[in-house]
């Protein structure tokens, strides 16, 4: 990822954003649009300045590469969500016993998943923060998070691994989206997610974890405002 502009500094997008909260009060969505046209810049901007009764969270999986690090860098995120009362701290320590995790100053490291039951404590940190913020809407924004799968497919299929860990994945955020009225999702990265799953599925699995979220396409901008940004 190149150096990104500051949320601030992020001209040209406010109809496009005001869209997208729209779109956000129902559904979860997905971006779509050619690289460098600015779809993390949006992210970014709109994790800054959220409208009254969305609260959004910002992952940058770019750097993640295993199942290990995602949950880490997943729990971490949400552990900010998680620490408004002493019920919900409460609860993140369950969760985080369910994964055999330590947090030290405030570093959350998650030993060897293969064995363990990920998803369930995925299911219930899920369950756990939308029961916590229950006026609120939760958007989860997943930043290069094709990427992000076709790592872990990669280092999977090195390992010799038997289950679709990185296909799992989609279908436990679609089964929450499902289960959980107020939580949303972005999917947003630079390579084309429709790729990524035609990989990951093959000719075994027929799951479509993205048919009911929306695609929200990102054009690059008018003129006018490009000549502002420069």
């Amino acid at each position: 990822m190149s150096r990104q502009i500051p949320p601030e500094g992020v001209v040209g997008r406010d109809q496009l954003i005001e869209r997208i909260w729209q779109r956000l009060q129902d559904k979860s969505v997905r971006f779509l649009a050619e690289r460098r046209v600015g779809k993390t810049s949006v992210l970014r901007k709109m994790a800054a300045n959220p409208p009254t009764g969305f609260h959004p969270i910002f992952l940058d999986l770019e750097k993640v590469h295993s199942a290990d690090r995602f949950v880490e860098v997943l729990l971490g995120e949400l552990r900010l969500l998680m620490s408004t009362t002493e019920k919900a701290v409460s609860v993140f320590r369950d969760i985080l016993t369910i994964f055999q995790g330590t947090e030290v100053g405030g570093v959350l490291k998650i030993p060897e998943l293969s064995k363990r039951s990920w998803q369930e404590a995925v299911e219930k940190t899920f369950h756990a923060i939308c029961a916590n913020s229950p006026e609120s809407i939760i958007v989860l924004m997943f930043d290069e998070l094709p990427y992000m799968l076709q790592s872990i497919a990669v280092q999977d299929s090195k390992a010799g691994a038997s289950d679709n860990f990185a296909l799992a994945i989609l279908d436990t955020f679609r089964a929450a989206r499902h289960e959980h009225s107020n939580l949303r999702m972005i999917f947003c990265g630079s390579v084309g997610l429709h790729h990524v799953l035609a990989t990951l599925r093959g000719n075994l699995h027929a799951s479509q974890p993205v048919n009911d979220m929306p695609a929200v396409e990102i054009h690059p901008l008018q003129v006018l405002d490009a000549v502002l940004l420069t």
